[in-house]
């Protein structure tokens, strides 16, 4: 009678040693999972791709309280289009825009208090430099309203600089004078005054 040896396993009847069956199950699973992995970064690029798809049309909205206007609709377009965003991502960056010039605009106003000590100073010389964008250009004008828009739009309305300047204005023209000096007669018969900045920009006295 014939001695099997262990180690050799059953090879008469055909079964292969219990390690060749765990080793074909583990490259089936290894395999399984690999196709799995490629088949999800396909997905995963194939969703990219799409969410990254620029519209054909895109379908912005302006932020509210934002001094934006159409010509910024259309420059963010422009600029989307160009690199490629989605219609959300040149939605944010058009609220970002809103945003940055709210907060200028706070930190201006923040300058401008510091700089006449109180809000009552401050409206009051804001009043005042009003009627000096009017003296530069007439109220109704469509360089007053360009002018009142750009200074709104970029906060610089706020600026104390941009206050004082316009505010000296606005003194120099209730006081009825030039800007820089005085008007005075011309001779001893006393002749006309000394042309103002109006009568040379618009050939005529601005009315204040």
């Amino acid at each position: 009678m014939a001695v099997k040896n262990p180690a050799q396993g059953d090879t008469e009847s055909g079964k292969q040693p219990a390690g060749d069956d765990k080793t074909k199950v583990e490259t089936k699973v290894e395999t399984k999972v690999e196709d799995t992995k490629v088949e999800t970064k396909v997905d995963d690029k194939t969703k990219a791709d799409d969410k990254q798809t620029p519209p054909e049309k895109y379908e912005l909205v302006l932020p509210e309280k934002s001094h934006l206007d159409a010509a910024d609709l259309k420059a963010t377009e422009s600029l989307a289009k160009e690199l490629g965003w989605t219609n959300d991502q040149a939605q944010v960056w058009l609220e970002a825009q809103a945003t940055g010039a709210k907060t200028q605009a706070e930190a201006f106003r923040a300058l401008s208090l510091a700089a006449y000590g109180d809000e009552e100073k401050l409206t009051a010389a804001q009043q005042v430099a009003n009627s000096g964008v009017d003296w530069v250009f007439p109220k109704g004008s469509d360089e007053n309203a360009q002018l009142r828009a750009l200074l709104d739009k970029t906060g610089y309305g706020n600026h104390p600089i941009v206050v004082k300047a316009f505010e000296k204005i606005g003194k120099a023209t209730r006081e009825d004078q030039p800007l820089g000096q005085r008007a005075s007669g011309a001779g001893s018969g006393g002749g006309s005054a000394e042309k103002t900045h109006a009568d040379v920009l618009y050939g005529g006295t601005a009315k204040t």
